[in-house]
């Protein structure tokens, strides 16, 4: 574990991979200027949502992975919508939260149009 608490000082604009898994990360923030970002892995930290996943531009994600955290199962609906938004995203990874256990999770994620992989 690092024990990295926030997210900031990320510098490099042309960053395509971030992994910031096993920290104590509780909230996704600063990462405004990482438009080329592709894959996004925040595994085993505190989270309870990714609502500002959105707001960040991001154009060509395609993997999220925000395995281990601790995502609600009544988060779901607004995941899904989250989800839904981003026309690149193919692979995303929730495993270990408790929103998996959601009696629709499987189907109504795997029904967005381009998530081929999940919770790989």
């Amino acid at each position: 574990m690092n024990y990295i608490d926030k997210i900031q000082n990320l510098k490099n604009k042309e960053l395509k991979t971030l992994i910031l898994s096993g920290n104590n990360i509780t909230q996704l923030e600063n990462l405004y200027h990482l438009k080329k970002l592709q894959n996004l892995e925040i595994e085993k930290n505190l989270l309870e949502d990714v609502n500002n996943l959105t707001i960040f531009g991001f154009r060509d994600l395609r993997k999220i992975a925000f395995g281990f955290n601790r995502i609600p199962i009544g988060y779901f609906e607004e995941l899904l919508l989250i989800l839904e938004a981003f026309k690149t995203l193919e692979e995303v990874n929730f495993v270990g939260n408790e929103v998996t256990l959601h009696k629709l999770y499987r189907a109504k994620i795997l029904m967005c149009p381009n998530i081929k992989v999940l919770d790989k």
